[in-house]
């Protein structure tokens, strides 16, 4: 049994050097197969699936517990909680060594920073809690707004965006999205892609000029009878710096800008 303990702690700590959030602020780990169950449905809630069975049910739920704590504490010096104040963007923000990101919906805006990633699924979080995913710069799962989704297997955004360049005028794809209020799993969502006019952006960092394209992306769900079209600025290499998208019926669009950019 002690063995086994044994052995269950130092994989936690070989998992934990593996993804990389020894460069997030120290916390002292303990293992706890009781706290471990009382969070693991929050865990699940909180994260993107991970795959069954790759490593231990037990060793998954005590990292779990402690991903989002970890990471939250380290960038916690930049959070702004959603306020309907305007968000000026000065040399704290140029200076912080997270990625950001400026979120604004109806009137509220806040300041975003990204608390992990995985697998290319960044997570960023606000000093409320609130909580954004995104892939290649597309929303794919919210925490924290009135009416939450989760979107399973989302398009590709940068293979789309290069497909348009190259040969198509219009690509057509598909995912599976889940509302939380009113609870709705497993709604068919359709999506439709186009390329719009060219841009001129100053970047919020240092407002240096910046030309790209906008990516159009019509949304539809039939059961709904919902229909949307989100706007992507997307740049020269491909990445979205700001995006205007639309996530449920009760909300309007939710507009986000980059601060600082991602980099890997």
């Amino acid at each position: 049994m002690l063995f086994g303990m044994m052995i269950n702690k130092l994989y936690i700590v070989f998992f934990l050097s593996l993804i990389g959030l020894f460069s997030c602020s120290s916390i002292p780990f303990i293992v706890d197969n009781k706290a471990s169950e009382k969070v693991a449905n929050v865990a699940k809630k909180v994260l993107p699936p991970y795959e069954e069975g790759s490593i231990g049910d037990g060793v998954v739920k005590a990292v779990e517990s402690i991903l989002p704590q970890q990471c939250l504490q380290a960038a916690k010096e930049l959070f702004t909680v959603f306020t309907t104040k305007e968000i000026a963007i000065t040399d704290y923000y140029r200076t912080a060594k997270f990625a950001s990101m400026k979120v604004k919906t109806g009137r509220t805006n806040a300041i975003m920073v990204l608390a992990n990633n995985y697998n290319g699924v960044l997570q960023w979080v606000s000093a409320d809690e609130i909580q954004i995913f995104t892939k290649n710069g597309k929303i794919i799962r919210t925490i924290g707004l009135n009416n939450d989704i989760f979107v399973t297997d989302p398009p590709n955004l940068m293979e789309i965006y290069t497909e348009l360049l190259s040969e198509k005028t219009v690509v057509n794809d598909a995912s599976v999205i889940s509302f939380s209020e009113p609870s709705m799993d497993g709604e068919t969502i359709k999506y439709k892609y186009f390329l719009g006019d060219s841009f001129k952006y100053s970047l919020l960092l240092n407002g240096r000029v910046v030309e790209g394209r906008i990516l159009y992306e019509e949304i539809y769900i039939k059961k709904l009878l919902w229909k949307r079209k989100n706007k992507y600025w997307v740049n020269p290499a491909g990445q979205i710096i700001r995006s205007r998208q639309f996530l449920n019926p009760s909300i309007d669009y939710m507009e986000m800008e980059v601060i600082k950019k991602y980099d890997g």
